[in-house]
């Protein structure tokens, strides 16, 4: 089955598992010339389900920036967001990065504190959405870099919204 979607165009789903899936998407996407993965999942293939994929893929732009919204938000009042980059900051980078490189990666944002160097240089490695009729669940994964060899993906910041683009959940997914 062919559907046309916006960023896709017309595209070929296949059904798994009693789910509709993309059955070829290219290999990343770019918004504000940044690289990202994304899927798309339909419990039922049905003109309700297409418009609801239709306004998410019309609004990824606008979405992506409402959950760095989310993440900030987070950060002042939780410690998902916290506990995510004390993580980082501490095993993870270490291990990916020697002194000189760390300082390197972290001079790319403006900021002057480690975390707020941190919370800037998060950015949208993969939307995964997810459709039942007019509900859906929209997970954007956050890292610090959409290269996987790095390691970078394997432990991100998973931002859960609904179809009206409202916060579920913010967690941290490695």
């Amino acid at each position: 089955m062919t559907i046309q979607l916006p960023l896709l165009n017309t595209i070929s789903l296949k059904k798994v598992d009693g789910e509709y899936s993309l059955a070829y998407a290219p290999e990343h996407f770019f918004i504000n010339n940044k690289p990202f993965d994304l899927d798309i999942n339909f419990k039922e293939l049905n003109e309700l389900s297409i418009q609801t994929a239709k306004r998410t893929l019309e609004n990824l732009s606008s979405i992506h920036k409402k959950c760095r919204e989310y993440i900030m938000t987070d950060y002042q009042s939780s410690t998902e967001t916290q506990y995510y980059l004390k993580e980082w900051s501490q095993e993870i980078l270490p291990q990916i990065f020697d002194e000189a490189e760390l300082q390197n990666f972290l001079s790319r944002s403006k900021a002057k504190e480690k975390d707020q160097q941190l919370l800037e240089l998060l950015s949208v490695v993969r939307t995964g959405i997810y459709i039942d009729d007019e509900k859906a669940k929209i997970v954007n994964d956050f890292a610090f870099g959409y290269d996987i060899e790095s390691g970078f993906r394997d432990d991100m910041l998973a931002v859960y919204i609904d179809e009206q683009f409202n916060l579920i959940t913010i967690v941290n997914e490695g």
